[in-house]
């Protein structure tokens, strides 16, 4: 369950993110950012390379 919030987090921020003129990678820090600030309950327990797993994930 906790997973399926943190994917449907990271799909809203990417999509949000498409806003910007930028690269992927700065998408992803994007979500990365957000993630940590907005909804730290959803990465606490993630690593900062789990974290990017996760992002990769689910915008695939």
């Amino acid at each position: 369950m906790e997973n399926e919030k943190l994917k449907a987090k990271i799909i809203e921020l990417w999509h949000t993110s498409r806003c910007n003129n930028v690269s992927r990678y700065d998408r992803m820090i994007y979500v990365r950012d957000w993630l940590k600030k907005e909804s730290p309950e959803l990465v606490i327990d993630l690593s900062a390379k789990k974290i990017w797993f996760a992002i990769e994930d689910a915008i695939s």
